[in-house]
């Protein structure tokens, strides 16, 4: 039975490269992504942010990054961080570990799992599983404030909690 399952599993040509959008009624991608990792649906948002990891060390616009899109009919991703502007930081005391004080270089960060939260001022926060895909970054939780609705949304870090070594 397994066999049999696994066999029905790898079966079926490959995907075509990501060519939207679908006619209505058929299977269809959404660009914009290179390596999706997690997802999470940020109601107060109206966004799910995708998490895009790159273990081989890519940088540029196929290394790792936070993106999103508002769903519908032909979504438009968005990257959050590290955005066109750079990689905003307003590191806030009380949330997280107090040593964590810098965003993870752009360049090394690698997001993996990730979850949102609605803290009691209406704050809406992002807490990411990074890795160190380059051997030099933290492993660590890095907190992220989420700004505004919709595809015109911000993502500020603001904390981290650094962790073991994880991969």
């Amino acid at each position: 039975m397994a066999a049999a399952t696994a066999a029905a599993c790898t079966g079926g040509p490959e995907r075509p490269p990501c060519q939207p959008p679908a006619a209505a009624g058929e299977l269809g991608s959404i660009c914009g992504f290179h390596g999706p990792e997690d997802l999470e649906y940020v109601r107060r948002a109206g966004l799910v942010v995708v998490s895009n990891l790159r273990l081989d060390g890519s940088v540029g616009e196929g290394g790792s990054f936070l993106a999103a899109f508002e769903p519908g009919e032909a979504p438009k991703v968005v990257r959050l961080w590290p955005g066109p502007a750079g990689t905003p930081a307003e590191p806030e005391p009380g949330l997280g570990d107090a040593a964590c004080t810098t965003p993870p270089p752009a360049e090394g960060f690698s997001p993996h799992g990730l979850t949102s939260a609605t803290l009691e001022n209406d704050r809406v926060v992002l807490y990411v599983a990074g890795h160190a895909s380059d051997g030099r970054s933290r492993e660590a939780i890095e907190i992220f404030e989420l700004r505004g609705r919709g595809t015109d949304s911000t993502l500020t870090w603001k904390a981290c909690i650094p962790t073991a070594d994880a991969i």
